[in-house]
């Protein structure tokens, strides 16, 4: 298996903050909701073949099983262990 880098969040329970976005003057924001949030997380471990746990210990020693997985953790990485 070829290994890549990666990192893992510190360790307990992080909850959804307030998040900022810088926009172009007259550019459409849309701003994800937790149940967008919850979609897009099933999806990407639907994809990478793996659960979340499995996903982060990938992350932790920097050994992916796959470019899908690798991918899905750049997506969803920083939701591990957030509270939606």
């Amino acid at each position: 298996m070829d290994c890549q880098w990666g990192h893992l969040p510190s360790d307990g329970e992080r909850e959804v903050q307030n998040m900022t976005t810088v926009a172009e003057p007259g550019a459409d924001v849309m701003v994800a909701t937790r149940e967008d949030l919850k979609h897009a997380i099933e999806n990407a471990l639907r994809r990478a073949g793996c659960t979340f746990d499995e996903l982060a210990e990938q992350a932790r020693t920097g050994c992916y099983s796959s470019t899908r997985a690798r991918l899905a953790w750049m997506a969803i990485g920083d939701l591990y262990g957030v509270q939606l």
